[in-house]
């Protein structure tokens, strides 16, 4: 898969990529990948939120408006906190993700 100014791995062997469910909204795209990644791309500053579980514990990673990137384990966030920016952009992950439950 290619996108951005990012070098492309090819994957061999693996199953493909397949994207399950998308939310559109004024602010965000939410994308459920068939890995059970969860993606927000939010529009006005190009930041991104990525939860995923590569192995035995969640992981979030962000991507700021300057296209850097930091990773957390979902539980030091818990425990820690984060930036106002990314509790925010939780915030609203969260709020879609319960609209989507309720339709």
């Amino acid at each position: 898969m290619k996108g951005g100014d990012l070098p492309s791995i090819e994957d061999v062997g693996q199953a493909q990529l397949l994207l399950l469910q998308w939310v559109k909204t004024d602010h965000a795209l939410l994308m459920l990948f068939s890995n059970g990644t969860l993606q927000v791309n939010f529009y006005n500053d190009h930041t991104k939120i990525i939860l995923s579980k590569p192995q035995e514990s969640f992981i979030l990673t962000y991507i700021n408006r300057d296209r850097m990137s930091c990773t957390y384990r979902l539980s030091s966030l818990v425990d820690r906190g984060c930036c106002l920016e990314l509790q925010n952009r939780l915030k609203y992950t969260l709020k879609l993700l319960q609209q989507k439950a309720e339709a």
